[in-house]
């Protein structure tokens, strides 16, 4: 059996998940969740679930193709505005009040200087929980 170095035998295969939680200004929660899992698998989602190892559901979260960018937010009155730069799969159900506005690396700047800069938001998600083959969500 072949493991990397560093790694628990049972760490193969597992996933790497974090969360940022994002307080509405009328008190709701919306939570960008990011999930990782072997060497091609790596993605962003927003979501209402709460839940940081449940992977994101196609039918209910904005799911993207996380590209090592910082996530980009913005708040406009009870609206989440999510400024993206890779690939984007929508979800069956639209979730209120979140707008994504998808820009190139070279507009993307630009496009957050057209609103609020008081509201703009770098998010990083830090990778701090695992899930192991069990289904055992842990904190790192």
């Amino acid at each position: 059996m072949f493991t990397r170095l560093g790694a628990k035998a049972d760490d193969i295969g597992a996933s790497r998940f974090g969360m940022h939680v994002i307080t509405m200004p009328q008190g709701n929660d919306i939570y960008a969740k990011r999930e990782v899992r072997g060497q091609n698998f790596d993605v962003v989602a927003i979501s209402k679930n709460p839940k940081v190892c449940e992977s994101a559901n196609s039918d209910t979260d904005l799911i993207f193709k996380y590209d090592a960018n910082p996530l980009t937010i913005s708040e406009s009155g009870n609206t989440l505005i999510v400024f993206w730069t890779g690939a984007l799969k929508r979800p069956t159900r639209a979730i209120d009040n979140v707008v994504v506005k998808q820009a190139s690396p070279d507009t993307q700047s630009s496009d957050v200087e057209t609103i609020d800069k008081r509201n703009v938001q770098l998010i990083d998600i830090p990778l701090d929980h695992v899930r192991r083959g069990t289904g055992e969500c842990t904190k790192d």
